[in-house]
C-alpha cells in the first residue's frame, strides 16, 4: 500500500530536491551578451517548473492544485536562496518559474488533446493523460 502511495510522488520529490539543490550552489555567469545570460537562466527556470508541473500532475491530475504548489514552491525556492551565500531572491524568478508551469498546464490540458497520436501516445506512456 505504501509502494502504492510513493510510487506517483517519488518523482516529483526527487525533481523538488534537485531545484533545491540546484539554487544551493552559486550560479555561474554565462560567457557572451548579458540578453544572452538571461535568456539561458530564464529558460532554465521555465524548464524546471514545467517539468516539476507534469510530474506533480502525474500524481494529483488536478491542474489548478498543481500549478498552485508550482507558485509556492517557486516562493519557497526564492526564500531558501536569501540564505545561500552569492544567491539572491528575486520576484521576476517567482514569475518565470510559475510562467513555466503555466505553459506546462496549457499545453497538457488545451494542446496535448489535439496534438498527433504519436504524442499523445507517449503521453500515454508518461501517464500525462
Amino acid at each position: 500500500m505504501l509502494k502504492n502511495l510513493l510510487k506517483p510522488w517519488l518523482l516529483p520529490m526527487l525533481w523538488c530536491a534537485l531545484i533545491f539543490y540546484l539554487s544551493s550552489t552559486v550560479p555561474g555567469a554565462v560567457s557572451g551578451p548579458p540578453w544572452l545570460d538571461f535568456l539561458i537562466k530564464k529558460s532554465a527556470h521555465m524548464f524546471l517548473y514545467a517539468v516539476l508541473w507534469l510530474l506533480l500532475y502525474r500524481a494529483l491530475k488536478k491542474p489548478f492544485y498543481v500549478l498552485l504548489f508550482t507558485f509556492f514552491y517557486a516562493i519557497s525556492d526564492e526564500y531558501h536562496q536569501s540564505f545561500v551565500p552569492g544567491r539572491h531572491p528575486g520576484v521576476m524568478d517567482i514569475g518565470f518559474d510559475t510562467l513555466g508551469g503555466t505553459i506546462a498546464m496549457i499545453w497538457t490540458e488545451k494542446l496535448l488533446p489535439k496534438a498527433p497520436k504519436l504524442l499523445k501516445k507517449w503521453a500515454e506512456i508518461l501517464e500525462i493523460i
